[in-house]
């Protein structure tokens, strides 16, 4: 009788161990998890305990490719991400706490380029957020606060020439501003108090030459 008493447990155990998608009493996910989409395919596995996800989540589009890859940490408070396109290519990539972005986004173009990097908090930009041409080159770098553009930005033509220097002070332009042509030379300069042009501008030919001045009260 002891026998077949352990040989009983061992088997509900086993059976236990292989189902899936499994709610426990205090409703809690548990074990492994498996959905799927109504034409059949995966939709996404993964696997839970005492409802908190752990190790690697594979997300599917309903076409049978993998569309994101997450990978939890920190007793699930954390995850790191990866976002694809059905070619296989990297789309994105971060890290989420609390299901809220954080740290440095990446984002790529089909071609696997970088064309987007920002820095969040809690979901809001904080930090640089940086802007790429479609052929890896920069175009812009502007700093963030809070969500809102604080500190120096700059912008760049796609030969890496200086275009733009600024300065944003809670989301308003502060302080001075220069713009350049293609070849490096000075296009214009002035400055900016609380988002709008004041003091004196200055407006340059493709030669250097000074080509018109205004004042702003």
């Amino acid at each position: 009788m002891r026998i077949i008493f352990f040989a009983s447990i061992f088997v509900s155990t086993v059976l236990f161990s292989q189902q899936k998608n499994i709610i426990d009493d205090n409703n809690l996910k548990q074990g492994e998890w498996h959905k799927k989409y109504q034409n059949g395919s995966s939709k996404y596995t993964g696997q839970f305990n005492d409802g908190i996800p752990y190790g690697t989540f594979l997300h599917y589009y309903s076409t049978g490719e993998l569309n994101i890859e997450k990978k939890y940490f920190h007793n699930g408070v954390a995850s790191s991400c990866h976002f694809y396109y059905k070619s296989g290519q990297l789309k994105a990539s971060g890290i989420y706490v609390n299901e809220l972005r954080d740290s440095t986004w990446n984002y790529y173009n089909f071609n696997g380029i970088l064309i987007l990097s920002e820095q969040y908090k809690s979901d809001i930009l904080n930090g640089f957020k940086k802007v790429f041409y479609d052929d890896g080159n920069l175009f812009e770098i502007q700093y963030w606060k809070e969500g809102k553009k604080h500190g120096k930005l700059e912008q760049f033509f796609q030969n890496g020439q200086l275009k733009q220097s600024s300065n944003y002070y809670m989301d308003l332009k502060q302080g001075d501003e220069i713009n350049y042509y293609f070849s490096g030379a000075l296009h214009s300069k002035g400055s900016y108090k609380d988002g709008i042009k004041s003091s004196v501008w200055k407006y340059y030919s493709k030669d250097g030459v000074l080509d018109t001045t205004i004042n702003i009260e």
